[in-house]
Parts: C-alpha cells; structure tokens; sequence
C-alpha cells in the first residue's frame, strides 16, 4: 500500500485530508510539525508529502526546500495546501521552493486529493537520487547479505531437526536390538532345557530295557543250570566257586579304575572353568571363531565390552556382520586392521591378530584385537600441533610468544622482519626493549601477568634499527606452567595516516556539499566569498583572493579576498581591474591554465591596489575552468608549511565547485530572462489572434479579454494553481479564432439567424480547434475551444459531451462565455443585466453548467457590480 505523508498542525486539517486519502487505499502517517515531518519522510520514504504551510518549528515551504536539498528526498512530490493563506506572492514562493502544487485558502479538499491521485499515477518506480549511488547500492549488498545468512539459519535449522530426527531412530533401533537379543536368549535357555528333558527321558526308557534284558538272561541262565545239574552237580559246583572268586578279584580291579577315571574327569573339569575364566578375565579383546560358520564361540569380557554387549549374547553372532573385514588375508600370521562402528558413537580402530586352534572339536581363529585409535589420535594431535606451529611461522602477521617477565621464548619471521631481528639477538630480546617510554613498558609487563583474555592497546615500537612506528598489540595469556602470552604486533602507522586523511577529506567534501546545497539561496557576491574562505580553511592558508577574468583581453578583476590585514593602510579599490605582473605565479597560473605552487617570498608591488601584501611567504594559485578555458584564478598564500598534493587537491575541488556554481547560477537567470520573453512574446499572438477574430463581429469588440479575465478569475476563486490560471486567460481569448471562417455577412446582420445559418456558426468551435491543434500549448487550448460549447447534460455541441468527460477548463470557460454573452450588447438583443445573467446562471447550475463554476461566477459579478456601484457613488459625491 503506498503512503502519504500529512504534515498539520491543526486536528481537525488533519481529519478532514486523512478521511479522503483513506478512502481511496492509501496509507496516512501524520506529522505535527516540519522536523517531525522531515524525520517521517527520511523514515517511512513516502510517496507524496502534503503539508500545510504554517507549521511549528519549520514551516511548509522551509520543509519543501529541506526535502529538494537532500539527495535522497528529492524525487518526492511535494503539495503545499492552506486554509488559512492565499495570493500570488505564496504560489510564487511555492514554486520557488519546489513545490509541485500550492493549494490556498478557498481550495477544495477534493481537488487536493486529486492531485495526490495524479501523482499515485506514475509507474511507482521512485527516481534514485544521482548524488549517492554508492548509499543505494550498499544497502543493496546489505540485504542480500541478510537474507543469505537468514537462509543460512533455516538450513542450519533443518539440518538439526534432522539430526535430532536421526538420533531418535537410531535410539529406538538400539531399544529394539537389545529387546530382540534379551528374547532370542530366553528362547535358547527354553530350547535347551527341553533338550535336557528328552535327554533325560531317553536314559530312562534305555535304563528299563537294560533291566528287562538282564532279567531275561538270568532265567536263561538257571535253565541252563538245572539241565545241567542232574549230570554234574560236582563239577559245576565247583567251577561256580572258582568263577565266583575269579569275578570278585575283576570288580576290585574295576572299581579301582572307575575311582581313578572319576577322579581324572573332576580334575579336567576343574582346569577347563579355569581356562574359561582366565580367558574371559584377560585384559586383551579376545575371541574364537568357527572357521567354517563364522561365528563366536567364546568371547573375554573385554571382547564384550568393545562390542558394547554382554558376552553371554555376543557368543553365537556372526563376526561379520559385528566387524566387516575382519577375517585373515593368506598371511595367518599377519596382521589386519579394520574399523569397530558402532551406533552413536565413533569408530575404533582396531589392529586384529590370529591363531589357529581346535576348539569343541572344531576348527577355530582365535583373534586378539588392539584398539589403535589413542595412538592415532596422538599422532594426528603431534601432525597438528607441527603444522600450527608451521603456520605460526610462516604468517603473515608478527606474533610471538613471551613468558611473564616479558622475554621473548618464540617468534614468527614476520616478527623478526618488522622489527630487524635475528634469531642470535632474538634469544636475549624482551618486550619491553621495543617500548618507546616507561609508560608503556610498564603496560606490556601487566598485560603479561594478568588474567587470560585479548588485551588491544595500541603504541609506539622502535626496531632494531632504531627507527619508531605505530604498533596494535593483541595480547592473549596462556594459563600453565609457566604462564605465557602470545602478543601479536600491527604495524599500524599507515592505518593512522590514512584514517587521519579519510577524516580530513570527508569534512572537506561535506563542506564543499554544503556550500552547493546552499548556493541556490546565494547572491553571486556571497558564493565568491564563501567559497573563498573555504579554500583557505581547506588549504591552512591565512590569505586568499579570488580574480575572475574581465573582458579584455589578459585582465583580472578582483571579486573577492580574505585576510591580507597587512595592506590595509593602503588605498585600496574594492573591484580591482588590470593585467597581472609578468613573472608572478597569478600571470603563470592565468597564462598555462594549470595549478602554480611557489614556496619562496614573491613581491606584489603591481597587486598592492588589490589589497595583496607586499611580499607572499608561500603561494599556490588554482585556475577556474570552464570547459576549455579559465574563467578566473584562486589565490592562496602564507601558509605555515609548503603546499602539498593535498592542498593543492582541495584548492582545484573548491575552485571546480566555484565555476560549476557559477556558470549554474548565470545559466539559470538567463533560461528565467529567456522564458519571461518567451510568454510575453505568447501572450502578445495570442491578444492579436484574438482581437482578429473579434474584428469578425463589430459588437464583440473586447470579449476576447473580458472573458480571459472572467475565467481567469474563476479559475482564481476555485484554488487552481498559477499555471492554470494563465492558461485559463489564454483559452478565454481564443475561444472565437474559429469565427475567422464565418462569413461577415451572418455575424454583422441584425436579426434571428435562420436554422441553416445557425448551423453554420456552430461550426466554429471545431475550427478553432483545427486551427489551434497543431500549436504545442502548455495547456490544453485546442481541446477547450473545441469543448467549450458542451454542457453538462450533454445537450452541448459539436460532440454533444457530459459529465466528466468535458474538461474542468472547458466548463469554466463554457460558463464565462455564457456570462459575457448575456451582458454584453448584441445586434439582435439588449444586455441583460447582472440580476438576470446571475438569475439565468443560477437555474441552469448542475444541468447545463457546473454549479462550483456558477458559484463562484457568480461572486465575482456580485462583486464587480458592488465595485461599480461604489465607483458611481464617489463620482457622484466628486460631482
């Protein structure tokens, strides 16, 4: 939405503007005051300023004139409206000041705001301001260096969600993994002791069937005995006694052995929890792996601790799938190195090593592995350390590195280059031998001493050579045994120079900006002058003169001076005319065109009569120029040093400025003297084009200017501004040119003119406009002649126009007309008088005419007819 800026005072101005403007979509902000409206508009940068012209502290037209003179607020358009004040010396001054439009008291509000229409109508593309590109475009390269870091910021941002997002997956995951772990190991511990119940139950069946078996043998074998007993009772008898006591010297036997087997069996079961436990306690991660299936068959509990699991539910995992690449080369007895990667946390690396082993009477690798990654991380610490110190050394910058007594333990060869050392005098140097007072030796050590932190000072160091410069010191403590600081030193001698000149040089453009801001309110007296003593200022020079060239042919004229106190006992002439003395730099600066500098004494016997000083100490003399050639010389002398390029720069930007000044000032009174002549030569054609048309009919002699001055005056009693007033006299004088095709014998015959003839005199308004049409008026003139005869109601001719579509111009016109008509003796009728002309005006108002136009019509003849009546009253009282 674009903004308009409202400058009054008054509550109930600023209610009245702002309702309208609002009603239209614009955006109000309201000032109470100049300064304040200033401040708003270098703020808000609004499209328009309308401002009222009696404010406090800065009025209307001092705002408009602070708006011109800054480069950024040129461009704004500027409508100065009253409704208190009113009169041509106000327009005049509004127009002088710059103001695009001047709305006095009696103006419509409506009006007002068609004006700041008419300026919303542009493409609403702002003018950038010539003076300050550099301004614009560094605000430019500002934002789009905030909007990328703001791009920044929300990739960063996105990148963090993700992380977050990530973490959290990753979290879960690990949660699941250790579920499903905990039950998959429940469900082997339920396998395995179903195996041992069926194992169980299967020694049970096998242990009844040996005791059926046995139980059958046995009946064998005491059938086979009561066969055999009837034949040999003695025999077997005694054979039963020899196998019984041959059996019983078997089982002792047996029993014995059975005893050292149970005994041997404990003994190995002891050694192998032994050998398990040493194994899990060893301090090295350790494990074995089936060869053919790859997985763990034992693990030590530091194997389970680098795995981050316990070793219960490491025992049975696929060792590929924990540690990718791990499995040996050709070389078993070589070494592999790979990379532990766990979740959310780094890598390890580790250096695996293998042996060959039977194991359960399986083929097994058993792999000690050693974590690598502190010894990696050493040498990448020891790799970094060497390069930063290499970096130290081949800085750019001087640095060192001092204990807290301030001798010097290390330096860069940036340090020994500024400062002319050697690395045989560095051993021995100190801080404090390159201070160049006690002052700031005694700084140095206490920046030593104290607490951690940057310290920046800034100081005066004297090398080696013994030659002094402008030192920064960044100190920065480092805590330890000792206590150290790294001091870096920055030649800052030029810095200091130039930061000194780049001050200088910015006062003295904002001076010479200044002096050109003001100029337009200076005399051309007053610019010679000022712009004199601003050299001198400039230059240090206590004196100065300022000689413009004259008319003949290798003569100066004094125009203005400064100082010279020495000369004023002699008679001086204030506007001093002659050739200047050969040999003198004033003759060789006028003479090659180009800046004379002389820094030994020079008499001025033939200047004295200028009001120049006997003898110039110094003297540096700038030629004006002008294109091609020297419109005049600037004299500075007596300065304390000699000149140098400095001065002499700043003397040709002042003496640049002054013929740039000049010249505009001469140029603008001659484009002023050239479009006066130019309107009075406009206003002369277009009195005697009007006076020929009159010369058409011999009743209307003098119409053409009698309705100039009324619509004129309406024009004036409506608030338009000056320049359509004028135009408005103008239209009024033309409005009949088209009569000049008319012939003199229908106008001059007395009578009603026939319907034919009546036709053809309302052809005279399309051929003034087609008489007119080609003039380029800054007015529209042909169209107002053309439209003059159109009403409002569209009853009008030729193009039969209503409304809004007939110029406000026109209808003003239209109205004066028809006023002069009726008063004004025809050769078919009498003139009407005022009572009537107003009464017949009146009743036509809104219809055929404009009713603000008959309004004010008809104030100004109430007025003119009250004049006239007073007027007779005096005659009559003279009488």
């Amino acid at each position: 939405m674009r903004t308009v800026l409202l400058a009054y005072e008054r509550d109930q101005d600023v209610a009245a503007v702002e309702k309208l403007l609002e009603a239209r979509g614009l955006s109000v902000k309201v000032a109470r005051s100049g300064l304040e409206a200033l401040e708003m508009a270098r703020r808000e940068s609004p499209y328009v300023v309308v401002s009222d012209v009696m404010l406090p502290k800065l009025d209307g037209f001092a705002l408009c004139r602070r708006l011109r003179e800054d480069p950024l607020l040129a461009h704004l358009p500027v409508l100065l409206h009253s409704f208190r004040v009113e009169g041509p010396k106000y327009e005049a001054f509004a127009a002088e000041v710059g103001a695009h439009r001047f709305f006095p008291r009696g103006s419509t509000l409506e009006d007002l705001v068609a004006a700041v229409d008419e300026q919303m109508k542009g493409s609403g593309t702002m003018r950038m301001p010539a003076l300050v590109p550099e301004l614009l475009e560094r605000r430019e390269n500002d934002r789009r260096r905030l909007g990328d870091l703001e791009r920044r910021v929300q990739e960063l941002e996105a990148l963090n969600r993700q992380l977050v997002s990530a973490e959290r997956v990753a979290r879960e995951a690990a949660e699941a993994a250790t579920r499903e772990r905990d039950l998959a190991a429940r469900q082997r511990d339920d396998v395995a002791r179903q195996r041992d119940d069926v194992a169980r139950q299967r020694d049970e069946a096998a242990s009844a069937d040996s005791e059926s078996r046995r139980a059958l043998q046995e009946k064998l074998v005491a059938a086979e005995a009561r066969l055999q007993k009837a034949t040999s009772e003695v025999t077997k008898a005694h054979e039963a006694a020899l196998s019984a006591r041959t059996d019983q010297k078997h089982v002792a036997v047996l029993e014995g052995r059975l005893a050292d087997l149970q005994a041997s069996r404990a003994r190995a079961q002891a050694a192998a929890i032994d050998a398990e436990r040493a194994f899990a306690a060893q301090p090295v991660p350790t494990w074995l792996v089936d060869m053919e299936t790859h997985e763990i068959r034992a693990a030590s509990d530091s194997a389970a601790a680098l795995f981050g699991m316990p070793r219960e539910s490491l025992v049975g995992r696929s060792i590929a799938r924990l540690l990718p690449n791990s499995a040996p080369g050709d070389d078993p007895a070589g070494v592999v190195s790979t990379e532990l990667v766990r979740a959310g946390q780094p890598p390890v690396s580790l250096e695996l090593r293998f042996r060959s082993v039977s194991f359960d009477g399986r083929a097994c690798w058993i792999t000690s592995a050693r974590d690598l990654t502190p010894e990696h991380s050493a040498r990448a610490a020891t790799a970094e350390a060497d390069q930063r110190a290499m970096l130290l050394e081949r800085a750019p910058f001087a640095a060192c590195v001092a204990d807290e007594l301030g001798r010097i333990r290390d330096a860069n060869a940036a340090f020994r280059e500024l400062l002319g050392l050697d690395s045989s005098s560095l051993a021995s140097a100190t801080l404090q031998q390159f201070e160049c007072s006690d002052e700031g030796e005694a700084m140095v050590r206490n920046a030593a001493i104290g607490p951690g932190g940057l310290a920046l000072r800034r100081c005066r160091w004297r090398r080696a050579d013994g030659t002094s410069f402008d030192a920064e010191l960044s100190t920065s403590t480092v805590d330890g045994p000792p206590p150290l600081q790294i001091v870096a030193v920055r030649d800052v001698s030029a810095e200091k120079r130039g930061l000194a000149k780049a001050a200088r040089d910015q006062r003295n453009l904002a001076a010479l900006l200044d002096l050109a801001q003001r100029s337009h309110s200076l005399t051309e007296a007053e610019i010679l002058s000022q712009s004199l003593e601003l050299a001198c200022e400039l230059s240090g020079s206590p004196i100065g003169y300022t000689f413009l060239v004259a008319a003949e042919p290798g003569q100066l004229e004094l125009a203005a001076s400064r100082g010279g106190a020495a000369a004023a006992d002699l008679p001086v002439l204030r506007r001093w005319r002659g050739v200047p003395p050969a040999g003198t730099a004033l003759a060789q600066c006028l003479a090659e065109q180009a800046p004379v500098t002389r820094d030994v004494s020079e008499g001025g016997d033939a200047l004295r009569q200028a009001g120049l000083p006997d003898k110039f100490q110094r003297q540096l003399c700038v030629p004006i120029p002008d294109g091609g050639r020297t419109t005049g010389v600037l004299l500075l002398g007596d300065r304390a040093d000699p000149y140098d390029v400095d001065e002499r720069r700043y003397a040709m930007l002042v003496s640049d400025a002054l013929a740039r000044l000049l010249k505009r000032r001469r140029s603008d009174a001659e484009i002023v003297s050239a479009m006066d002549h130019i309107e009075r030569v406009m206003l002369g054609v277009v009195e005697s084009v009007a006076t020929l048309a009159e010369t058409q009919d011999a009743g209307r002699s003098g119409r053409a200017r009698r309705i100039g001055d009324l619509a004129a005056g309406i024009g004036t009693a409506l608030g338009l501004p000056g320049h359509t007033v004028r135009g408005l006299r103008v239209m009024g004088q033309l409005i009949d040119v088209g009569m000049l095709h008319i012939p003199r014998e229908i106008l001059w015959r007395p009578g009603q003119l026939t319907t034919a003839e009546f036709e053809l005199v309302k052809t005279h308004a399309e051929r003034g406009h087609e008489i007119l049409r080609g003039i380029d008026f800054p007015w529209p003139v042909a169209e107002v002649v053309r439209q003059h005869h159109e009403r409002l109601d569209g009853s009008g001719y030729p193009r039969g126009l209503a409304g809004d579509a007939i110029l406000l111009e026109a209808r003003i016109v239209a109205v004066a007309d028809a006023a002069e008509a009726m008063l004004a003796q025809r050769p078919q009728r009498s003139p009407l008088s005022v009572a009537a002309c107003v009464e017949e005006l009146q009743s036509q108002a809104g219809r055929r005419y404009d009713a603000r136009v008959v309004k004010a019509c008809v104030k100004l003849l109430r007025e003119r007819e009250t004049r006239t009546e007073g007027e007779a009253s005096v005659g009559q009282r003279i009488a």
